[in-house]
């Protein structure tokens, strides 16, 4: 979603403008995080009895629930994200599919080289092995008249 904003920034208003919507959109958390963290920075847990750790303790118990609405919220852009890219087009599917599954399986000390292996594996894939509509399939379905 970063990578987004700055990219339609950037295209609408150009770098500043790229630069404006990157620091824009990261103020908020920004600052929630920095609040949050001078807030509590004094607690270590063991005084039951303060505001601040009560707090903790419901913050702790809500981001159960919101990493399992983080987990559906990202698995459904994806998917959505999928159907509109590879529409009927089963190759691209294919693709999309088997990095996919590289990635999640990828262990995290070689992800650093995978990722980029990736990406450039199936733009290339994509690039030269893409049938076309107007391929030798669509003229042998033709009828001469």
């Amino acid at each position: 979603s970063t990578q987004v904003v700055t990219a339609v920034g950037t295209v609408k208003a150009g770098v500043p403008g790229g630069l404006l919507a990157f620091f824009l959109f990261q103020l908020p958390g920004f600052t929630a995080l920095a609040l949050l963290g001078s807030l509590f920075r004094s607690t270590d847990g063991t005084d039951n009895s303060s505001m601040t750790t009560l707090v903790l303790a419901v913050i702790q118990r809500a981001a159960i629930g919101l990493v399992a609405a983080a987990f559906s919220q990202v698995f459904y852009a994806a998917y959505a994200i999928t159907r509109k890219t590879c529409a009927s087009n089963q190759y691209k599917l294919a693709i999309a599919t088997a990095s996919t599954m590289v990635a999640a399986l990828t262990p995290p000390l070689w992800s650093s080289w995978m990722y980029p292996l990736i990406l450039a594996c199936s733009g290339l894939a994509t690039v030269i092995g893409v049938p076309s509509s107007n391929g030798p399939a669509a003229e042998e379905t033709e009828t001469p008249a």
